[in-house]
């Protein structure tokens, strides 16, 4: 069961840390885009929550693996455990999780999410005053908007995340809670799979309540700007 839950783990670990630097990517670039036009993004436009993008991660995982390996010969297929070394599990685990990042809509919902918040802040009364006296306001916002960018993000994407879970590591035979679900299931043992469902709620709740508490500190410190 460890194997599974180390695998399983490795990936959501990796989907973290993809969605952090892709947060602060994504805030470069949108300051970047706001210098360049030379003016306020229109705060009236839609949140991100209205659009939110998935896509199949049975369609983008096919792909992936049949490119890498007719073009570059790499086979992206989890390897053994057995004949596999820490560093391999490690370093074969980030693609599935970029796959997963990108079909469930997070790295998407993050561009969007980091584009309302920014120029939502931008038009406070604070922000204009810091920009009037030449304060670095990108700076000072920055933390603010990519706690509550990835947050929120994390905790509208976490249901799609684990729906496209099982499908990530079938295709790419990641030996994690999902591949073990399905083949279980397969089988009907039933107890056995009770206890990986079991696991996946725990690793559900756990990612949930920690988009849920950066969340709610973070509004409340934002209580009186709101």
């Amino acid at each position: 069961m460890f194997k599974y839950f180390e695998t399983t783990f490795l990936i959501l670990l990796w989907c973290f840390i993809i969605s952090i630097l892709w947060a602060y990517l994504s805030y470069s670039l949108v300051i970047i885009k706001t210098r360049f036009d030379n003016k306020v993004m229109d705060r009236r436009g839609s949140s991100f929550a209205s659009s939110f993008v998935a896509v199949p991660a049975l369609v983008v995982s096919a792909i992936l693996l049949v490119f890498f390996y007719k073009n570059f010969g790499i086979n992206l297929l989890f390897p053994l455990h057995f004949f596999a070394s820490k560093v391999q599990l490690i370093a074969i685990a980030f693609i599935p999780a970029l796959v997963l990042t990108f079909s469930c809509g997070l790295l998407f919902g993050l561009v969007q999410s980091i584009k309302f918040e920014y120029a939502y802040w931008l038009s406070k009364p604070f922000a204009i005053v810091m920009l009037a006296t030449g304060q670095n306001i990108n700076f000072k916002l920055r933390r603010l908007i990519l706690l509550k960018s990835l947050s929120q993000t994390w905790n509208q994407c976490l249901p799609w995340l684990f729906g496209e879970l099982i499908v990530v590591e079938s295709v790419f035979n990641a030996p994690g809670l999902g591949l073990d679900a399905w083949h279980l299931a397969k089988v009907r043992d039933f107890v056995a799979l009770l206890e990986v469902i079991f696991w996946l709620v725990l690793l559900y709740i756990f990612c949930r309540l920690i988009a849920h508490t950066i969340s709610s500190r973070v509004g409340l410190k934002l209580t009186g700007y709101l």
